[in-house]
């Protein structure tokens, strides 16, 4: 993944980012999912709401931060394998699992919540189940719905 440094995006709600300059002692690949920008009056700039991406917790800490501290990330679908993931299938049903392999390839900047990933996992049982990437999956881990 790559951060896009030309042509500036306006960040929103489910763009993958980064900080553009991370400190020392922070992973400079570390990923985030923006939940929220906040451009209230009482802020002297905008805020936004992140949320870890990949940390192993089972409800990750949402923090808030500079806008202009962050970056969106330019992300390739094939990056999603191997990360653990909810897909909506063809009948309807909820399967979690492991991703395996990505059906449709998508290369962009597009806030998440826009995107139709399709994708085939392997399930605890070690059944292969093809579905659509359930990207609000995210409410699982937060209690909150952010698409």
């Amino acid at each position: 993944m790559k951060a896009i440094e030309e042509n500036p995006i306006m960040l929103k709600r489910g763009h993958l980012v980064k900080f553009h300059t991370p400190y020392p002692e922070e992973d400079p690949s570390q990923l985030y999912l923006l939940l929220e920008v906040k451009d209230h009056d009482h802020f002297d700039t905008p805020w936004a709401d992140i949320l870890a991406l990949g940390t192993g917790f089972s409800f990750p800490s949402i923090n808030m931060v500079k806008l202009e501290d962050l970056e969106v990330v330019e992300w390739d679908s094939f990056e999603l394998i191997g990360h653990y993931a909810t897909v909506v299938t063809e009948e309807g049903l909820n399967v979690s699992g492991k991703i395996v392999h990505i059906l449709e390839n998508e290369n962009n900047t597009k806030p998440l919540q826009t995107l139709k990933i399709h994708v085939m996992l392997k399930d605890e049982r070690g059944e292969m189940t093809a579905g659509e990437l359930l990207l609000n999956a995210f409410r699982q881990q937060t209690g909150k719905t952010y698409f």
